[in-house]
């Protein structure tokens, strides 16, 4: 029988995303995203009851969203429409603002990453409030690796 250990699972409270394999953003949240096909059913005929299940084309963009609070030294990094050609990372650490690769518990990596929407929090003069922005990134394929 197989085990599988979950004594020390990974906390999800350390992350950030890796631009252009250079550039580290910070993030406050990261929404949900999921990795899923879609399927179609085929019933056979005749007196044959089997019914088949076939994988369709994509028909939906995939996408997940980041949200990230605007510094001083503010390099835009995720402008609307831009397109990667080097994966983005989205790393998970055990340790706060420690993500060499000895303190990485996952990465998670996307490939043909688009910007395709973006959208700025809100200003309140009446609540003082950090100035957050939140992009939305459509990619091809998502590939987690699970670091020991």
């Amino acid at each position: 029988m197989a085990y599988e250990d979950r004594v020390d699972p990974v906390v999800g409270v350390n992350f950030m995303l890796r631009v252009n394999a250079v550039i580290d953003l910070p993030l406050r949240k990261v929404h949900g995203f999921q990795e899923e096909f879609e399927y179609e059913t085929i019933q056979q005929g005749g007196s044959n009851e089997y019914v088949e299940i076939r994988q369709k084309p994509i028909s939906r963009v995939k996408t997940f969203q980041v949200e990230y609070y605007v510094g001083k030294e503010y390099i835009d990094t995720l402008a609307l429409g831009t397109s990667f050609s080097i994966p983005l990372l989205l790393m998970i650490s055990k340790k706060a603002g420690n993500f060499d690769f000895k303190n990485i518990t996952r990465i998670y990596t996307f490939t043909g990453c688009t910007v395709i929407s973006r959208s700025y929090g809100e200003l309140d003069a009446e609540r003082a409030e950090l100035v957050v922005e939140t992009a939305t990134i459509a990619y091809e394929r998502m590939i987690p690796v699970t670091f020991m």
